[in-house]
């Protein structure tokens, strides 16, 4: 029997010898049918695949998954396409605001304000923009305020002892700054001087800001600047201070000489953060067999020391016990000579007798 071939665009069928008009009918319906599903199977396309994005998890983790499996998971989508770079899911950290340590200010949260400052906290949101932490001074009216004053002070009477004051955008400038001259018998007390520059430009003999009177007492410097322009003699040097405090100050001193030096302090004495560029922060007990440094406070302050042979903290070896030296919260960059950054773990004193005893410890915490 002869043999037909019978192409369509789907396929090629052999039609053999079939019989008669009813076999061949039955031939092209199957070809017929072959056509409609081929053309079915060009014109088919498969679904896309489900969309992935970032999921953040009940515990925090982060993972790439579907919306479906995300919310099955209980679980936040963070939407199709995103990722987990940069930790997505971490929790927002704890807010911030101003705390209070006594007259000194950090942004820090409620909890190390509370436990590690001891301090008040003033609210979430709050700065310390403008030191929201120090007290405000008396009534004006009650102290002698001067503002904007320029020039160079020297105190050498008792009579010009001062008790209740206020200096404000001052600048004390000359061969001194500010001084109290040696024995005048002046005393300074309940005083502060705000924002105030002191600037010294003679030698030796010559401060930035000098006290040699009678006594020192609640005096408060807040962001003050003390340079000494020659580096002859030390910026700021005071004797005979109780309950003093120096607040965001900048102590400045061009050679070997110490930036700040407390000598025969009586009362506590804070610096609260200051930075001191040159030879640091010095304590001595000087010449007078009663006298010594009394309990000191460094917090929140920087040493850039650049002296060849003065440490950023030192002080000499009293002839009696000294108070306890507490720094906190201070930073000491690399020393500029190599020289120890810090003084020994303790001090030490003689006695009458010449026989040497060790001293109090310095006190360091967070640091």
């Amino acid at each position: 029997m002869p043999t037909r071939r019978t192409t369509t665009a789907a396929a090629t069928v052999l039609v053999a010898g079939v019989g008669g008009t009813a076999g061949i009918n039955a031939v092209w319906q199957a070809i017929s049918n072959l056509d409609a599903r081929v053309t079915a199977l060009e014109s088919y396309h498969a679904p896309p695949p489900p969309a992935y994005g970032a999921c953040c998890y009940p515990d925090d983790q982060c993972g790439l998954a579907t919306e479906e499996w995300c919310l099955g998971h209980d679980g936040e989508y963070l939407g199709d396409d995103t990722n987990c770079d940069g930790d997505p899911c971490a929790p927002p950290p704890d807010p911030t605001g101003a705390c209070c340590d006594g007259d000194f200010c950090y942004e820090v949260t409620e909890a190390e304000c509370v436990d590690v400052h001891s301090g008040v906290y003033l609210g979430d949101g709050t700065t310390c923009a403008g030191n929201p932490c120090l007290e405000e001074p008396p009534d004006p009216g009650d102290w002698t305020v001067v503002e904007g004053f320029v020039g160079q002070i020297m105190l050498d009477r008792a009579s010009q002892s001062m008790d209740g004051f206020i200096y404000r955008d001052c600048t004390f400038t000359g061969d001194y700054g500010f001084m109290v001259k040696l024995n005048s018998g002046v005393v300074l007390k309940n005083g502060r001087f705000e924002n105030c520059d002191f600037h010294a430009y003679g030698g030796q003999g010559c401060y930035a800001f000098g006290f040699f009177g009678a006594g020192m007492e609640n005096i408060e410097f807040h962001g003050c600047t003390f340079t000494h322009h020659t580096g002859a003699e030390t910026a700021c040097r005071a004797y005979k201070q109780k309950d003093c405090g120096y607040r965001d100050g900048t102590f400045n001193q061009v050679g070997d000489k110490v930036a700040c030096r407390a000598l025969q302090s009586n009362g506590p004495v804070e610096w609260t953060g200051c930075t001191f560029n040159g030879a640091g922060l010095h304590f001595s007990q000087g010449g007078d067999e009663d006298q010594f440094w009394s309990d000191m406070l460094i917090d929140g302050c920087t040493f850039y020391n650049r002296s060849t042979r003065n440490r950023s903290i030192n002080g000499d070896h009293p002839d009696r016990p000294s108070g306890m030296i507490t720094v906190r919260d201070t930073d000491f960059p690399e020393d500029h000579w190599g020289k120890p950054l810090w003084p020994p773990a303790y001090h030490h004193y003689r006695d009458g007798g010449g026989n040497t005893h060790r001293g109090v410890p310095v006190v360091v915490t967070e640091m």
